[in-house]
């Protein structure tokens, strides 16, 4: 084998070594996602108050706060309304060793190991409709979900604005990409904190915009936060 043909045999076998060793960079916009994603998944405890509605004068009315913490607790708070119509209200509850809803009050299920941080990593990635999707499991039991079924692609950064006096960095990027529930989202960072101030979810033109009036990680939350439904 002649010594130039060997050279450029190594050549290639160090680029293609090389190629096996360095995954692909992410973009600035998927840096700040992953950052923001691994802060709540990571915390030990998180509070969400979101207010949200979807587009349209009599829009629909999907209010929502979330309460997590370690030990597997959870809880999700409801209060939805379809238009002018009435409010519906409900509470999803975990504390850690038994999980149930006030629909089925007394009625329990043994706690989903995991639930918490899917919950956090499924609310980084698709909001609320991760929490809607996510609160079947406190009434049916079972394994939890780790939130990666919300897969991400196509991130893009987008303008800083200001949102309720916060300098706020646009990050956008598509969920399920191809899929029936493919949503086009635009995920507002504030620049300061890290943390959500705003999101809009775009699913086949029905557009849902969610604002976090309050986002807190580790914060010391109140006690009886996660006491489960009491039955009649």
């Amino acid at each position: 084998m002649s010594r130039l043909r060997s050279s450029a045999l190594l050549a290639v076998a160090t680029a293609g070594l090389a190629l096996a060793e360095d995954p692909p960079k992410k973009n600035e916009a998927e840096e700040v996602f992953a950052k923001f994603e691994e802060r709540l998944v990571a915390a030990r405890t998180l509070r969400v108050v979101c207010r949200a509605k979807s587009a349209g004068e009599d829009g629909d009315r999907h209010d929502s706060n979330l309460w997590l913490a370690e030990g597997d607790r959870a809880r999700i708070d409801f209060d939805w309304a379809r238009g002018k119509g009435p409010a519906v209200k409900s509470r999803y509850v975990c504390d850690g060793k038994a999980m149930g809803s006030d629909r089925a009050p007394g009625a329990t299920k043994p706690a989903a190991k995991g639930i918490a941080a899917g919950l956090a990593r499924g609310f980084a990635r698709s909001g609320i409709t991760a929490l809607s999707e996510g609160s079947g499991l406190f009434e049916r039991g079972g394994e939890a979900a780790d939130g990666k079924q919300y897969a991400l692609s196509g991130f893009a950064i987008g303008k800083k604005e200001k949102i309720g006096g916060r300098e706020a960095q646009a990050i956008e990027f598509t969920v399920n990409a191809g899929k029936r529930d493919e949503t086009k989202t635009v995920l507002w960072i504030d620049v300061k904190t890290g943390l959500a101030v705003r999101r809009t979810a775009d699913t086949g033109g029905w557009v849902l915009t969610e604002t976090y009036e309050v986002f807190e990680l580790d914060a010391k939350l109140e006690d009886g936060v996660f006491t489960l439904p009491k039955g009649k």
